[in-house]
């Protein structure tokens, strides 16, 4: 490994565990909201459960690693083409990578999330 790389994969490890943490610290909170203890200072302040809540806050690390890796991989491609065309293919090439994943996430809640409960906050 030369020393470039390691630094990313320091940074992609990074990313991994902020999301993993935040997926951790997003079930255990809406666990407990669901099980209807939506007041959390009643509990005691224990290192579990700081831990679990300091996963709402790895959303903005995971966010700011994830953006810096982009812009980064981008600014180099940059270097090495130096055209600006390079620049929008890099944003086109994004767009298109995420785009389609979304709408689907869409689509598939516009048709069938709207069906699939039922409640008093749910329509008829």
């Amino acid at each position: 490994f030369s020393y470039k790389k390691s630094k990313l994969n320091v940074l992609n490890g990074v990313k991994a565990l902020a999301m993993m943490w935040v997926v951790f610290g997003h079930e255990y909170v809406f666990g407990l909201v669901i099980h209807e203890r939506p007041n959390l200072r009643a509990y005691p302040p224990q290192t579990f459960l700081l831990a679990c809540l300091g996963g709402l806050i790895a959303v903005d690390t995971f966010f700011f690693v994830g953006g810096f890796l982009v812009v980064y991989s981008i600014v180099k491609n940059i270097k090495q083409n130096s055209k600006i065309g390079t620049y929008l293919m890099a944003i086109v090439n994004r767009a298109l990578r995420f785009w389609p994943s979304y709408i689907v996430v869409i689509l598939i809640y516009y048709s069938l999330y709207v069906h699939s409960g039922s409640g008093p906050q749910w329509p008829n």
